[in-house]
């Protein structure tokens, strides 16, 4: 399946590796909650990477436009069906 690890350099530098193979993506990326949940992860991943550089006041603003992007994502489950 899907494996994430974090790769350190020799200049410290934090890298985010993300490999899925190929035959998962295709089986599933399909299906929108899949879809949503990968793309909140690599949004969760910039998140932490671009924090870690930035200040506190921006991390708000960062905070804020990830989970307004995740709840564009994300469909939420309030919405009527009418039928």
């Amino acid at each position: 399946m899907a494996s994430m690890y974090v790769d350190i350099d020799d200049q410290h530098h934090i890298k985010m590796i993300m490999s899925v193979p190929w035959t998962f993506i295709k089986s599933t990326y399909q299906s929108a909650w899949i879809k949503s949940l990968l793309m909140s992860l690599s949004l969760l991943c910039m998140y932490i990477i671009i924090s870690k550089k930035l200040r506190a006041v921006t991390k708000v603003t960062l905070f804020r436009f990830i989970g307004m992007a995740s709840n564009y994502l994300v469909p939420s489950t309030n919405h009527k069906v009418k039928g």
